[in-house]
């Protein structure tokens, strides 16, 4: 094997591509997500179920932070199993990165490379309305 080529390798390559389209246009409207109070290995439950790799956690449709599965590999080879699955979401997520809906591709592509992220939350007045991903970004080369 000489090298793998991931889905951020083609969003970065591609991010000049994008033109004037909209990430509401291509955004996961009304995302599944987590609580405050949600337990991890719930929370591990659902990104596995659904095949997510990051899970927003929101209060009364408000975005409060975010839990990926960084954060739960991380977690787990620092402290014992049985203790980060009965941890509330709130002990593990991390401050989202956010993007308004009528931002143009291209933006949320440069976004997500510059703080070297898989996806970014879509919000309008703090509200979670979407989520946009590398993969999401990719579907613009099909269109």
């Amino acid at each position: 094997i000489v090298g793998v080529v991931t889905e951020r390798d083609f969003a970065n390559l591609l991010s000049g591509y994008y033109t004037n389209e909209r990430v509401s246009d291509y955004m996961t409207k009304d995302p599944i997500v987590g609580t405050l109070g949600m337990e991890l290995g719930d929370v591990a439950k659902v990104m596995i179920r659904n095949g997510f790799r990051r899970l927003p956690i929101v209060q009364k449709d408000v975005l409060l932070g975010v839990v990926s599965t960084i954060d739960l590999v991380s977690a787990f080879s620092h402290y014992p199993k049985t203790e980060i699955l009965e941890w509330k979401a709130s002990k593990l997520m991390n401050p989202p990165i956010t993007i308004p809906p009528d931002s143009i591709l291209s933006d949320a592509a440069e976004l997500m490379r510059k703080k070297s992220l898989g996806g970014l939350a879509v919000t309008r007045n703090n509200k979670l309305i979407g989520v946009i991903t590398e993969r999401d970004l990719l579907k613009v080369i099909g269109a």
